[in-house]
């Protein structure tokens, strides 16, 4: 009999414990379910750079002291006309900082090692819309409940845009050059680390790097432009290169930027074509606005900031 009643205690003793650790639907009590749904903002009505490229977020969750909670990573939420859900569950009591990052999936350009220390590689090629990417930082301080919160991600990014007008490409197509493409040199000042959970862009360039030559994002068939830069105002550029950058919060200058439209001429030899900017202003979320008159000549180069990725060049 003493046995047997020290087996029932036993039993007895592991049932209460077992039910004050866990809820009702046999999560932990002492956590709480946290959703997010993220939405990317910072939307275009021009074909490059509307965010549709986007399927893929990666989520981090920090602790008070700045430490990445391993087990909390999530990387592959996909992402579907710009929208995102993700779930975790958090100690209740404690405070924490979550981060999202929205990028293309497969893309070589972020190392996402360390989510407080992404890096970012301007190796590749010019005008590549899979570069774009969005992030954004959520702080929680004592979280006691389950709750659900909207986050928005913006993107860190400046765009480096060059364009010119349809008459303009046609006055170069009218010559006897065949277009090719256009690359991009960059001298110094392009931002390659980010702490996703402050914001801050670090470790600019202090050397040249050369985002390799690509056709040109816009194309032209007689009269029509596809894919073409449309302003506030209604007018109609050609687009000829395009490019992101990672910025800082504030506008900063580059060093210089050329850009190189290639062109071949009829005994094959290929030609570049130089339109280089000294201090070009760029900012977060902001186009900077390259507009290039007389091409064949290079006598003026316009430059603008358009902020937000729309409204008015």
């Amino acid at each position: 009999m003493k046995r047997t009643t020290i087996s029932l205690l036993a039993t007895a003793s592991l049932i209460v414990m077992t039910t004050a650790c866990s809820g009702d639907n046999g999560e932990p009590a002492d956590t709480a379910q946290a959703v997010f749904t993220v939405n990317l903002d910072g939307m275009d009505s021009r074909a490059i750079s509307d965010g549709l490229t986007v399927d893929q977020l990666v989520f981090g969750v920090f602790d008070a002291d700045g430490n990445e909670i391993a087990r909390l990573r999530q990387s592959d939420i996909a992402v579907t006309g710009r929208t995102a859900t993700v779930a975790t569950r958090l100690q209740r009591g404690r405070s924490y900082t979550c981060v999202f990052w929205a990028q293309k999936s497969g893309n070589n350009c972020y190392d996402l090692t360390n989510l407080d220390d992404l890096v970012v590689s301007y190796t590749g090629t010019a005008n590549n819309e899979q570069r774009d990417a969005f992030t954004a930082s959520v702080t929680l301080t004592n979280v006691l409940e389950d709750f659900t919160q909207n986050v928005t991600l913006r993107r860190p990014f400046a765009q480096l845009d060059y364009v010119c007008s349809a008459t303009e490409w046609q006055n170069l197509t009218n010559s006897n050059y065949s277009l090719a493409g256009a690359d991009v040199t960059i001298t110094a000042g392009a931002y390659t680390h980010l702490n996703l959970l402050t914001g801050e862009a670090t470790q600019p360039t202090t050397t040249a790097f050369t985002l390799a030559e690509a056709p040109f994002v816009s194309t032209k068939s007689g009269n029509t432009i596809t894919n073409p830069f449309t302003a506030a105002n209604g007018d109609t550029y050609f687009w000829i290169s395009m490019n992101y950058l990672l910025a800082g919060t504030d506008t900063t200058a580059l060093t210089n930027a050329t850009m190189n439209i290639y062109t071949v001429v009829s005994d094959n030899t290929r030609k570049p074509v130089a339109v280089s900017v000294d201090n070009l202003p760029v900012c977060r979320n902001h186009r900077t606005v390259v507009q290039v008159s007389d091409i064949t000549r290079l006598v003026t180069a316009v430059v603008g900031i358009d902020p937000g990725f729309s409204g008015d060049l």
